[in-house]
């Protein structure tokens, strides 16, 4: 008898796997690899491997937790302020320092990565059988 495995599994195993491997090759091949990076033409900043994963893991993120309930109403509400706060502050500062700001935010907005890497987890996670 086959499973019928769903696409939110899938794509919590990728997404577990994604920032998996990219820890891995953060940690590996830390200065090289911080350095690869994208150049669109109508920004003024390179857009680096990190922020290209997080928008992937966002898309992820977004199909995996419409039905779900892994936050109450108060860890959202804390999670949407925090960077909330974080995307206003850059986007204030960016217009005193430029595309330098972005770079800087970074420090702040990486730790989704951890509210992201619990959702995958969590939808990831096969309930034991007896």
């Amino acid at each position: 008898m086959q499973k019928n495995i769903s696409t939110d599994l899938y794509l919590s195993r990728i997404g577990l796997g994604l920032i998996f491997f990219y820890c891995l090759a953060a940690s590996k091949f830390a200065a090289y690899f911080a350095q690869i990076h994208v150049r669109l033409g109508f920004l003024p900043f390179p857009i680096f491997v990190g922020e290209i994963l997080l928008f992937i893991c966002l898309l992820f993120f977004l199909s995996v937790s419409r039905d779900a309930k892994l936050f109450d109403r108060r860890s959202i509400v804390l999670l949407g302020l925090y960077f909330g706060w974080v995307f206003l502050k850059a986007l204030i500062n960016y217009y005193y320092d430029g595309p330098l700001t972005c770079r800087n935010a970074a420090l702040f907005y990486y730790p989704i990565f951890a509210v992201f890497a619990y959702c995958f987890y969590q939808k990831a996670k096969i309930p034991a059988r007896c």
